[in-house]
């Protein structure tokens, strides 16, 4: 699929190989030392992340890759940014993220910039980390303990109450530092969400209801009046938050 939705010529990269499994693709590095690697991680073989380590290991160290990740493989995530991915995409990809990561890596590679940053990639994982818990789809506390230390995340696998709020023009909580700022120094942790912010407290309802009340106050004082805010049940541990 990716030989043809792309207009290659266009982005100004030329299309030099494919492969149908992580031994394929290592041969084919190996022979013609690409510029860049779109790989998926789970793969026939040697996975995409062995195929990063094998060849770094043969000492193609110029050659960036962008990891293709299933919404289930978020554990991934910490592997990949030691190992130096220029890109971390969700399954089902966006055309215009795949597209915008390809121009990045092309552009940083002409200037002989840095090619991978890292703090992207840790807050990327952070986010996706979260956005997991909000899904449901980290129902364990092994996985809530492993994710809160490899992405940093400001929380505890305790009492935790969700917070949702909403703006009715639909302007975004990022524009106002101040409740950013209070976010923070609460150790909450918010993400965008289809055009809502999400924000997980640990706490009771009465704490997590004091601090959205703080919010809506700092939000209406910076200019932002409008927005409504909702407060869930408490739950025992960040595994039941959805």
């Amino acid at each position: 699929g990716f030989r043809h939705i792309f207009d290659w010529d266009g982005l100004g990269l030329a299309l030099i190989g494919t492969a149908s499994s992580g031994e394929e693709a290592l041969s084919i590095i190996r022979e013609v030392s690409p510029d860049i690697v779109i790989s998926d991680i789970v793969m026939q073989g040697i996975s995409g992340l062995q195929l990063i380590q094998e060849t770094r290991d043969a000492g193609n160290m110029d050659t960036q890759f962008i990891l293709i990740s299933g919404y289930n493989e978020f554990k991934y995530a910490q592997k990949a940014i030691s190992l130096g991915v220029a890109a971390y995409i969700l399954k089902p990809i966006d055309k215009a993220e795949l597209e915008e990561a390809l121009i990045r890596i092309r552009q940083r590679n002409l200037s002989n910039a840095v090619p991978v940053d890292i703090e992207i990639l840790k807050r990327n994982a952070k986010h996706l980390f979260i956005q997991h818990l909000i899904n449901g789809e980290i129902r364990s506390s092994r996985e809530v303990a492993e994710g809160i230390q490899n992405f940093g995340v400001r929380l505890e696998d305790t009492d935790s109450t969700a917070i949702t709020i909403a703006d009715r023009d639909g302007r975004s909580l990022s524009g106002c530092r101040s409740a950013l700022d209070y976010i923070k120094a609460n150790h909450a942790e918010a993400i965008e969400d289809k055009g809502r912010t999400i924000i997980i407290i640990n706490g009771s309802e009465r704490v997590a209801l004091h601090f959205t009340r703080q919010i809506l106050e700092m939000l209406s004082k910076d200019g932002y009046g409008g927005f409504i805010a909702g407060v869930g049940s408490t739950v025992p541990s960040l595994a039941d938050i959805s």
